[in-house]
C-alpha cells in the first residue's frame, strides 16, 4: 500500500471524525439523550427513529452492533465503529453470513456496510478494519462492477439471499460493528450509553 494512498485514507477518516454527529437524526438523539442516561432500557426509546438501535447479537466469538437506524456513508460508519472500541464487520464464511442474514430479515432492513473495500490499491478488495485480503467472497451476480465503487455493502437481494455489492463510499446507510466475546457486552452497551456526553457537536 503507498504511503500516499495511507495518507489519504487517513485524512478521509479524520475529515469524517463522526461526521454522523452533524446529521440531523444524530443530533436531534445526541439532545435527547442529554439528560437520559438510561436510553437503552427506556421503553420511550423504543419508538423514535432518531434513535441508535442498541442492538447486540452474539455469534461464536463475535458480538455485533447492529445499526439499522442511523445512516452514515463508509468513513463515518468506520470511524463509529472504532471511536466505540469496535471494527466495521469483516464476513469470513456462509455460516456467518446465514446467521447475518436472520439478524438484518429481523429488522426489516436490507442494506448495511462492511469494512470491505479496494481503497488500498484500486484493484484489490480487502478488509480494511484488520488489513486482511478477502478471500471468502459472496458476491451477488455481476458483482462487483468495479466503477466508481470502491466499498462493500450487504444486501438482502429478491432472490432472498444476503449477498455482496460494490458501492460507492459516500452514500449513507446503515452498518454493523464487531467486536469480539473478549469484551464485556454490559461494558460495551454503557459506552455506546456515554454518546451524548463523549461527542461534540461540530460548530461551524
Amino acid at each position: 500500500m503507498g504511503m500516499h494512498v495511507i495518507f489519504l485514507i487517513v485524512v478521509s477518516l479524520f475529515a469524517a471524525t463522526l461526521a454522523l454527529e452533524n446529521s440531523n437524526p444524530f443530533r436531534v438523539w445526541l439532545n435527547k439523550t442529554g439528560n437520559n442516561t438510561d436510553q437503552a432500557t427506556d421503553p420511550s426509546w423504543n419508538n423514535t427513529d432518531a434513535d441508535p438501535s442498541f442492538v447486540l447479537v452474539h455469534y461464536g466469538r463475535k458480538i455485533y452492533y447492529i445499526e439499522s437506524i442511523l445512516q452514515a456513508n463508509y468513513f463515518q460508519a468506520f470511524q463509529y465503529c472504532r471511536y466505540h472500541g469496535m471494527q466495521l464487520l469483516t464476513i469470513s464464511s456462509q455460516a456467518e453470513t446465514d446467521f447475518l442474514k436472520g439478524q438484518i430479515e429481523k429488522l426489516g432492513k436490507h442494506t448495511f456496510w462492511t469494512s470491505g473495500s479496494k481503497l488500498s490499491d484500486g484493484t484489490n478488495w480487502s478488509w480494511m478494519s484488520t488489513g486482511n485480503h478477502i478471500t471468502y467472497t459472496n458476491w451477488h451476480p455481476g458483482e462487483p462492477t468495479m466503477v466508481n465503487e470502491d466499498c462493500i455493502e450487504i444486501h438482502i437481494y429478491d432472490n432472498g439471499y444476503l449477498q455482496w455489492n460494490d458501492f460507492v463510499c459516500s452514500e449513507r446507510i446503515n452498518f454493523i460493528c464487531e467486536t469480539f466475546s473478549t469484551t464485556n457486552g454490559f461494558d460495551l452497551m454503557t459506552e455506546l450509553n456515554k454518546t451524548s456526553t463523549t461527542l461534540k457537536l461540530t460548530t461551524r
